[in-house]
């Protein structure tokens, strides 16, 4: 569940700041974990944010599936 609530607050502060302005440790702190946890599951900032665009991707791909 700690991924998917990861992703959920960095959709959010991704569509609010984009990527050069959103921050690892607004992140963190949103979700209640550390910064290590986030690298932990995605290796950097960018691959999160990769994540977070492949979200809609998987979603149709589920539904069509």
């Amino acid at each position: 569940m700690t991924q998917q609530q990861i992703l959920d607050a960095a959709e959010y502060e991704f569509s609010r700041h984009g990527l050069s302005g959103a921050r690892l440790s607004v992140i963190a702190n949103h979700v209640k974990v550390t910064t290590a946890t986030l690298h932990y599951y995605f290796e950097s900032k960018e691959s999160l944010y990769k994540a977070v665009l492949q979200r809609p991707v998987d979603e149709v791909q589920t539904m069509l599936g």
